[in-house]
């Protein structure tokens, strides 16, 4: 049962924790100038905005979400899983509710992980042992909750993927063993793959099932408009997420990821890499190279389409498979637009703006130490500058950089919602609302 603390009444709005921002103001010509000389490649900033609107105390192991026009914080307790509402601007608590604490169940090898969703006034929260509790975020009252872990869809449906493995399939932990391994849904190990997954559509609202799609072995889907693709092992299908009809499907060998480029569905398999038109499921190409996923620096490919190479990742032309560029060996890459942002696969450092076509240059981000995803348009850059006690912050857009402007905070951490960019701090988290 979950115990729900409200305010009775209004509560004096904590008070920004930091100093009031510098922002920058260009003031003529002069002044835009010399933006762009110091920002190296910088864009004229227009109307621009970065206010910081407070601080709101979080514990380091603690996570947090944007939730529409709130912020929710999750910490948790040896007793129990504290969940805290938050009013954005400016902060104030609005609720806290306690959920009970959970265990792992035995054997699990891969941890549920505290990633919050919130769809509407609906807040799903994850347990570790692998249930889901969904709580209404006007009153923090727990709604209901599964025994699986739920994923977004659409607007007031989530998706729910049960993996059901061969009696006896369970890894043995004192076994000796060789081969793969393969996580169940729940977390826990088996040494072969499922037999068959069941891919379930759920009301957000009330977890009511709407939908149950049975595929043979393991599944993973991706989100299309308002269409979900389903990649089993033997077949590709495309399922109206609302009503789990299948409206299209085609042979497929199945695949361990599938991603969204230029109009196709790109089906990353073991050996093979097989590219599927969108429309009708045709497929268009395929190359006997696997793509570039897990490599020795954890360098990405994210909305391209890359294989390995001995020097680093070739990105494919999506309409052709055929090499277009190639990127250094520590480089991964990541969509901005209709360009592409080149970092350190390391340090996760930001490097520069490419032409996704082509991978010519567009701007020089290496005056900048960390970014973070704004949407699929705009990346927030922020550094330490000199003398380590405040940040200056940017953010790219079609190509080019905008500043923003400074905070007297050393942040990291940081996730985006509608005009809100929240990020962490060595006390908690550091609100700033912006518009570039």
């Amino acid at each position: 049962m979950a115990v729900i603390e409200l305010d009775p009444s209004p509560e004096t709005p904590l008070t920004p924790a930091r100093p009031p921002l510098h922002i920058f103001r260009p003031a003529g010509l002069v002044v835009a100038a010399v933006l762009l000389l110091a920002l190296g490649g910088a864009a004229p900033a227009a109307t621009t905005m970065w206010r910081s609107i407070g601080s709101i105390p979080l514990a380091t192991e603690g996570t947090f979400t944007p939730a529409g026009d709130r912020i929710v914080t999750l910490a948790d307790t040896d007793q129990a899983r504290v969940l805290t509402a938050w009013q954005q601007d400016p902060p104030r608590r609005l609720w806290t509710a306690s959920l009970p604490a959970s265990e792992p169940p035995d054997g699990v090898v891969l941890t549920a992980g505290n990633w919050l969703f919130a769809e509407g006034d609906t807040l799903m929260v994850p347990q570790s042992d692998y249930s889901t509790v969904a709580v209404d975020l006007r009153s923090g009252q727990t709604r209901y909750t599964l025994r699986n872990r739920v994923e977004p869809a659409l607007p007031g449906v989530g998706l729910i993927r049960r993996t059901i493995f061969r009696p006896g399939a369970a890894n043995d932990p004192g076994s000796d063993a060789d081969g793969m391994l393969h996580i169940g849904d729940d977390g826990r190990p088996y040494h072969e793959p499922p037999q068959r997954t069941e891919v379930s559509g759920i009301d957000l609202g009330t977890g009511r099932a709407l939908w149950r799609l049975p595929v043979r072995g393991a599944a993973v889907t991706r989100m299309v408009g308002a269409s979900l693709l389903v990649v089993s092992d033997d077949r590709l299908q495309e399922v109206d997420a609302t009503t789990g009809r299948v409206l299209r499907e085609q042979e497929s060998a199945g695949g361990g990821w599938v991603d969204i480029v230029g109009g196709l569905a790109v089906v990353f398999g073991a050996r093979t890499t097989t590219a599927y038109d969108l429309a009708t499921l045709t497929p268009r190409w395929h190359t006997p190279t696997g793509p570039l996923s897990d490599t020795a620096t954890g360098a990405r490919c994210d909305g391209v389409v890359c294989r390995r190479s001995e020097t680093g990742a070739e990105v494919i032309d999506p309409a052709t498979g055929a090499t277009r560029w190639r990127t250094g060996r520590e480089a991964s890459l990541r969509p901005q637009g209709s360009s592409l942002i080149e970092y350190d696969s390391v340090s996760q450092r930001p490097l520069r703006v490419v032409d996704a076509a082509s991978g010519r240059p567009a701007a020089d981000l290496r005056s900048w130490q960390t970014l973070s995803s704004l949407g699929t348009l705009e990346t927030l850059l922020s550094r330490v500058e000199p003398g380590g006690k405040r940040m200056s912050f940017a953010v790219v857009r079609a190509g080019q950089i905008q500043p923003l402007g400074y905070a007297d905070v050393i942040v990291r951490d940081c996730r985006a919602g509608d005009g809100l960019v929240v990020c962490r701090h060595d006390e908690g988290i550091e609100l700033f609302a912006y518009r570039a």
